[in-house]
């Protein structure tokens, strides 16, 4: 039976609305945890996890003691205290190298996660160029038809999905857009990939043709006229 709270100020209030259901639910927030035992690699993965989901992460720096796919309390308890609904944790360890598992929950309760083995890890700093803003809303690219052929890649395409897809909104403008994520999958193997996109201005081609052409043309006119100059001194 859970217990329920009743508030006794104004601030319990409002936290306890806030938690509340609506009918146009909040951005779904995710917090980021270590293992016991985390590697650079891992570190550095949840460090940028972090940094992408940004505004609705929360990081814990500190290590726990916590085996997810054998007890999910503390999952639970992290996911309930912190008003969290999706979950990424990092280990480390000689038979599990790299581990990280994604996951989420449905009221505060494990609805599903997945665990990745990281290889070839290329973190955000490795990358010159513009970085992925606070609260931007990526593309999602999935590729391959691997995603489609079971329920097994069906439910972690979903996970993916919830992951990464950032704040819902009826509608957006291609402008704003300034990062894709895509996903390929083949041979059991997901191909993670960030790109940022640069919009051209399609009349800015057309503008630097005309003022070619003006260049030729003023300086045949030219060409033209070194010519007669020349012939009326002879």
């Amino acid at each position: 039976m859970e217990r329920r709270i009743k508030p006794n100020n104004q601030r319990v209030k409002r936290a306890l609305k806030k938690r509340g259901p609506k009918l146009v639910e909040n951005a779904k927030s995710t917090i980021v945890i270590r293992g016991t035992k985390t590697s650079q690699i891992i570190n550095k993965l949840l460090t940028d996890i972090f940094l992408l989901k940004k505004p609705n992460s929360i990081h814990f720096k500190r290590k726990n003691d916590i085996h997810p796919f054998e007890d999910a309390t503390s999952i639970e308890f992290f996911s309930r205290l912190n008003d969290c609904s999706l979950f990424a944790f990092g280990t480390h360890s000689k038979k599990r190298p790299h581990s990280l598992i994604l996951g989420r929950t449905f009221n505060h309760q494990l609805l599903d996660m997945v665990e990745l083995s990281v290889q070839n890890y290329r973190g955000i700093d490795a990358f010159k160029g513009e970085k992925p803003a606070v609260g931007e809303k990526p593309c999602l690219i999935f590729q391959g038809d691997q995603w489609d052929s079971n329920d097994d890649w069906k439910r972690t395409k979903s996970l993916f999905l919830d992951f990464f897809r950032g704040p819902q909104a009826p509608s957006v403008a291609v402008e704003g857009i300034q990062h894709v994520i895509s996903l390929s999958v083949h041979n059991d193997t997901i191909m993670f990939r960030m790109y940022n996109m640069v919009f051209e201005d399609p009349n800015a081609e057309k503008v630097d043709e005309s003022e070619k052409v003006e260049d030729e043309s003023t300086q045949q006119e030219g060409e033209n006229g070194e010519q007669k100059e020349e012939e009326e001194e002879e």
